[in-house]
């Protein structure tokens, strides 16, 4: 944000494009980020029902005769008009039942114009089986406000993970290492977020969900049940993962993607559009695939194999492979099935299997 000094009615107004001044004492009060309606980081003066009010970006400082006010919390002025620090313990901390905001300035970092503090631990956090979590006094990550995290539960916040904007952490969940949880997101039931893994968007994490590595989860997304999500896979869209499903290194899903089952996403796998994928499955390697229905299979094994369908079924114990070669199964509404396994390996054509039959010999060759 743009940085200014202005003296108005005899207050000295300073931003220094992280914190606000005001007589030259520091007032700690959350700014808001962003493009305001008085234009781009410009630094307007006007008056509103006979206070002046200074305006930068989305933020407005009243002075009147009646003391100055910060976004709509009022600002104590002492003798000499210099402005006393609010007290942030009363501001952070009032109705705390199972946690501190830490007020050190030790305990706090700052980005973008925000400053996050540690949590510091009023009690003993004992889950169900009384094994204690969190010990009284102990430091935990940061969070931006108490609407961060609940003090209901035995959720916490670990290590220097952070949890900020209109985010919330609730139930028995776990932010820990260096994870970053902001935007909308929920992170509820004995959800764990760990490592470096980012959630943002409107995405809903809950049941025992696991989210790790390098993972950024955005969008719409729903992860529940028992669902494992590490690496790097990235997720955004309207994706609802479940079951026991897992995805792993570089896999990507975008669209309307539905997995639910145990299915398990691995490699370079991209799915966009909408998917719906259950059973038990396995896809890895290099695949993209797109709108697809994927049931009851064992293992699906796509080497540089595209699977580019609408509305294709898939069903029964199906193997499909490729060995330098593009294999392609490639038409609108394509129906496969089979009891015993389909092999498809080193083929370079295209398949057409239709109506409840089996593949032939005509459509599926076998490689070496």
């Amino acid at each position: 944000m743009q940085k200014f000094i202005q003296t108005i009615n005899g207050h000295v107004i300073k931003f220094n494009g992280r914190k606000l001044f005001i007589d030259g004492k520091p007032v700690d009060i959350k700014l808001k980020r962003g493009i305001g309606i008085f234009g781009d980081n410009n630094l307007s003066v006007v008056n509103i029902n006979g206070k002046t009010v200074v305006c930068f970006n989305r933020n407005k400082i009243a002075i009147s005769s009646e003391g100055i006010e910060v976004n709509g919390e009022k600002v104590e002025l002492g003798e000499g008009k210099t402005s006393t620090k609010i007290d942030l313990n009363q501001q952070l901390n009032k109705g705390a039942k199972k946690y501190l905001i830490s007020l050190e300035e030790a305990d706090s970092i700052e980005s973008s114009g925000a400053i996050f503090r540690r949590i510091i631990a009023l009690k003993d956090i004992v889950d169900n089986r009384g094994k204690v979590l969190v010990k009284k006094g102990e430091k935990g990550g940061f969070v931006e406000s108490r609407d961060s995290l609940s003090d209901l539960g035995t959720c916490w916040i670990y290590g220097n993970a952070i949890v900020c904007g209109e985010a919330y952490v609730h139930g028995n969940a776990k932010i820990k290492d260096k994870a970053l949880v902001y935007g909308n997101a929920e992170i509820s039931g004995n959800a764990e977020i760990s490592d470096k893994a980012i959630i943002r968007g409107n995405t809903e994490i809950s049941g025992n969900a696991k989210i790790s590595g390098k993972a950024v989860i955005c969008g719409n997304a729903e992860i529940s049940g028992n669902a494992v999500i590490t690496d790097d896979v990235k997720i955004s869209g309207n994706a609802e993962i479940s079951g026991n499903a897992s995805l792993s290194e570089n896999a990507s899903l975008s669209g309307n993607c539905e997995i639910s089952g145990n299915v398990k996403i691995s490699g370079n796998v991209s799915l966009s559009g909408n998917h719906t994928l259950s059973g038990d499955m396995v896809i890895e390697s290099q695949g993209q695939l797109k709108e697809t229905i994927i049931k009851s299979r064992r293992k699906i094994s796509v080497g540089h194999v595209g699977l580019f369908n609408i509305g294709a079924v898939y069903n029964g114990n199906i193997i499909i492979s490729g060995k330098d070669s593009n294999c392609k199964i490639n038409n609108r509404g394509a129906t496969i099935q089979g009891n015993g396994n389909i092999i498809c390996q080193n083929v370079g054509k295209v398949y057409n299997t239709e109506n409840n039959k089996n593949s032939s010999t005509n459509e599926v060759e076998k490689g070496n």
